[in-house]
């Protein structure tokens, strides 16, 4: 058993000990004579009229009981209590995972070893679990040794985006039970944590700025354009330096430039003739992943399209979308179609000829990806009657009770069937809401297309590949800052970018199917003005050790001692 104090500050009452030395230091010299006469006193000299000054310190009783009543009382008031040995407590800590605690990672360790070793004086044995706040991942540490869970946190590292702390802090809460203690470190401390978990804020408002995006351009001279631009998170101006990186082609002289307070800057250059990738960089500030960004030329996939010549609307339609062409075989279809409907295993956008026109109606659409937040409200058209909806499709969007845009796929086949006329009327060729659905299809469609590509991710972005086999795929990623990596993933895996700004190439076999560039750009992580530190509670420690705990047994033995010391201590000397 340990003995503890639920009351430590009580050790102030240990001042008391020089304060009673002061006194007896401050004792006057007189001493009380007695005489048998008072003719003496005319011969006595006249006494100087002083008060207590400083003399040696006498031994005496009073003293020693004095000095005793005062460590007595500073032991009754610190309560002590003994740890019980079979007390045992579960503490879990989960570490905030976004990319901005990066700025504060050595302040939150740092506060947080220390807090651990205090808590782990309130039970015998203590239960720790350490978990990163991505729910997604495993634990850092599970076990009893204190040790190897302060080690276990110099594996953390925090390169999440902006997301909900309150999936892990529920699952560690699930496994410390309710009695258990659960503590969330961040550097945005809310009001109140999920879970009932106790807040271990750190860090402190800083500026910064950093990177939001970059705009790729190719030039008809073979350069490459590029407009950047930089937020500062600030209340007053900032002095940074730019450089520009051309991968095996060497780094610009920096240029300085002004970031103006809470301001978006734009800036724009260009890459010599031939360079297809290149890295921008600020001089580092406490949060660098937004001070690197690397980019390259954009190349999507290329369909290729078949549509008939007298299909001039869909035609129209179609040189509004990005990289399509005229080719065959085609990948995507442009067709008008009558009851039987589209011709299977053919993707495309097709037009339900009919000749039965239903009534106008009121216009509902569904939470789908391709039509939401569209406005089909001006839609001036009415829907084909006698379109017949077959098991699994999908109906987008409605006029009445007939069907106006539906959505059909099977295994690779994806097909969307306007049902309605754009040759009798209507508004359909202007509405937004119309192309803007074309577009987004054929994007659809070109996702599910196997090819290479050409894309700006962000970290932690899904990654979608349409797979021509079932091989394993390499995945290679070289960091800004580093060395490249290799390894091998199954075709059937979950694909994510990395979580640090580099390029990503991935292939299957000897067939490259994507080249990326990867950074951060995540401004709603970017503001570290409203991060503060805030200490766990002063009684936080003092209930856990009441908890584990039970009283002195002593304790009516010290009040006793320190009665009968005060007794004896102020009793007037004889």
């Amino acid at each position: 058993m340990g003995l503890i104090f639920a009351n430590p500050a009580a050790a102030w009452m240990l001042l008391g000990l020089p304060a009673v030395l002061a006194v007896h230091f401050l004792q006057s010299r007189n001493r009380p004579r007695e005489i048998s006469t008072l003719f003496l006193l005319a011969h006595l000299p006249e006494e100087s009229k002083r008060g207590a000054v400083f003399t040696f310190l006498r031994n005496s009783l009073q003293l020693w009981m004095q000095l005793l009543s005062v460590l007595l009382l500073a032991l009754l008031l610190a309560q002590p209590r003994w740890t019980r040995t079979e007390s045992v407590q579960s503490i879990a800590v989960v570490l905030d995972d976004t990319a901005h605690m990066t700025a504060f990672r050595e302040e939150a360790l740092t506060a947080l070893r220390a807090e651990l070793r205090r808590l782990a004086r309130s039970a015998a044995r203590s239960e720790w679990l350490i978990t990163p706040g991505d729910s997604a991942m495993p634990p850092l540490y599970r076990g009893e040794s204190l040790t190897e869970a302060l080690a276990a946190l110099d594996t953390w590292r925090p390169a999440l985006l902006q997301h909900d702390p309150a999936p892990a802090l529920h699952r560690a809460r699930e496994r410390v039970g309710p009695d258990g203690l659960l503590l969330w470190v961040t550097a945005h401390p809310p009001d109140a944590a999920p879970a009932g978990a106790q807040i271990l804020g750190v860090g402190r408002p800083l500026d910064n700025s950093g990177f939001t995006g970059v705009r790729v351009q190719p030039l008809p001279d073979g350069r490459l354009e590029w407009t950047a631009s930089i937020i500062h998170f600030g209340n007053t101006p900032a002095e940074r330096e730019l450089r520009v990186e051309v991968p095996e082609g060497g780094t610009s002289p920096p240029q300085r430039i002004t970031l103006a307070p809470e301001a978006l800057t734009t800036l724009r250059g260009t890459l010599p003739a031939g360079s297809q990738r290149g890295i921008l960089r600020l001089n580092p500030d406490a949060y660098g992943l937004d001070d690197v960004f690397p980019f390259l030329q954009p190349k999507p996939k290329t369909l290729r399209v078949r549509i008939p010549a007298r299909e001039q609307w869909g035609q129209r339609v179609l040189d509004l979308l990005p990289h399509l062409i005229p080719g065959e075989p085609a990948d995507f279809h442009w067709e008008r179609i009558g009851e039987d409907g589209p011709p299977p295993g053919q993707s495309g956008l097709f037009v339900y000829a009919g000749e039965n026109e239903g009534q106008f109606g009121q216009i509902l659409a569904e939470d789908h990806p391709l039509v939401r937040d569209l406005n089909w409200n001006g839609f001036l058209g009415r829907p084909m009657a006698g379109f017949t909806l077959l098991p699994g499709d999908q109906p987008l969007v409605w006029m009445g009770e007939h069907p106006l845009i539906v959505l059909r796929e099977s295994g690779n086949t994806r097909q969307l069937i306007f049902a309605f006329n754009p040759d009798r009327g209507g508004n359909a060729e202007r509405l937004p809401a119309v192309i803007l659905t074309a577009h987004r299809f054929v994007e659809r469609v070109r996702e599910q297309q196997p090819g290479f590509e050409a894309l700006a991710l962000e970290t932690h972005q899904r990654i979608r590949l349409a797979l021509p086999g079932n091989d394993d795929l390499r995945l290679r990623f070289t960091p800004v800052d580093g060395l490249s990596r290799e390894w091998t993933a199954p075709a059937a895996s979950r694909l994510s970018a990395p979580d640090e700004p580099g390029f990503l190439e991935i292939f299957q076999n000897d067939l490259r199917l994507l080249e990326a560039s990867v950074a951060m750009a995540d401004t709603s992580i970017a503001d570290l003005r409203g991060a503060a530190p805030r200490p766990l509670p002063d009684n936080l420690l003092a209930e856990l050790q009441q908890r584990n705990s039970r009283r002195d047994a002593f304790t009516p033995l010290w009040f006793a001692l320190f009665g009968l010391t005060l007794f004896v201590g102020w009793l007037k000397p004889q």
